[in-house]
Parts: structure tokens; sequence; C-alpha cells
């Protein structure tokens, strides 16, 4: 489920850029995302689940980056 998610906002994130490059002309070539990963007090045994999450993202990194090369190359994870 979670990989369909993420290939599904992938896709999304593709056809705006296209709607956007005919409608501008200008082609976009970077993306931003922003994923708020924080816990806020509101999930019980939230940092548990959070970092289970790693070797999914470990493991699909490299095929999301030969699928969609022109996604994102550096990620900074920020507490703030």
């Amino acid at each position: 489920a979670l990989l369909l998610h993420l290939v599904s906002g992938i896709e999304y994130q593709l056809s705006e850029a296209k709607a956007r490059m005919l409608k501008t002309g200008e082609c976009v070539t970077s993306f931003i995302e922003i994923q708020d990963v924080g816990n806020y007090g509101l999930v019980d045994s939230w940092l548990p689940r959070a970092l289970a999450c790693v070797p999914f993202y470990k493991a699909n990194a490299p095929i999301f980056d030969k699928v969609y090369p022109e996604r994102v190359r550096i990620c900074f994870i920020i507490r703030a």
C-alpha cells in the first residue's frame, strides 16, 4: 500500500509539471518535497513504526531513481 501511495503521488506531481509546462512553456526540471514526519504526541509508538519504514525506503530508492530520474537527489530530515 505504501509503494502504491508513493508512486501515485509521484505520478500526480509529474502530471502537474507537464500541465504547467504546456501552459507556460517552461519545463519543470526539479521538485521539492516536504514530508512532515513529526509525531507531536498524536500517535502511540510512533518512533519504532517510523524507523521500521527505513528499510522500505532504502530498498525502493534505487528503483525510484531509475524510473523517475528527475526526482529528489538530496533529502533533509528535519525535526523543528
